[in-house]
């Protein structure tokens, strides 16, 4: 959604677009990157809004099956984004957005912002997962990779 926004043909905007250009929460910084290197688990990210002052990170989605605050609660990119910074800056983000713009009949060009709560608790969880995934990423790699 953040590569769309910036993307937009303003001579011939789409309208969602143009609309959600307008009404979307703004960030400093836009498809921020943040690597994480010489762990025994590096992780890569890029986040669609982030302000390094909070730290306060904002992700933007659209379409049309409607985003709810239990749904966010759930979105585990939300918790690796939060890893990300906690990693990075060495404290935990401030606030964590969703803004979701709404391209259904129901509620065409609304914007829906929900907050997500990150703990500390959700930023191990989430350090446990990536670590995990990384070591059945190396051991798949040395089956099935060179041979």
């Amino acid at each position: 959604m953040a590569k769309a926004l910036e993307d937009n043909d303003m001579a011939n905007p789409d309208p969602a677009l143009a609309q959600a250009m307008i009404f979307l929460p703004k960030y400093p910084l836009r498809e921020h990157r943040i690597e994480i290197g010489g762990t025994n688990c590096p992780l890569l990210g890029s986040l669609d809004g982030y302000d390094p002052k909070g730290p306060d990170i904002g992700e933007y989605k659209s379409g049309k099956i409607e985003w709810t605050q239990a749904k966010v609660n759930k979105h585990g990119q939300l918790d690796f984004y939060s890893l990300l910074v906690y990693l990075k800056e060495g404290k935990l983000p401030r606030k964590v957005m969703l803004h979701y713009f709404c391209t259904n009949q129901k509620h065409y060009g609304r914007v829906f912002s929900f907050e997500k709560k990150i703990t500390l608790t959700d930023v191990l969880r989430m350090s446990g997962r990536a670590t995990k995934a990384w070591k059945e990423i190396k051991e798949a790699y040395k089956r099935y990779g060179k041979q």
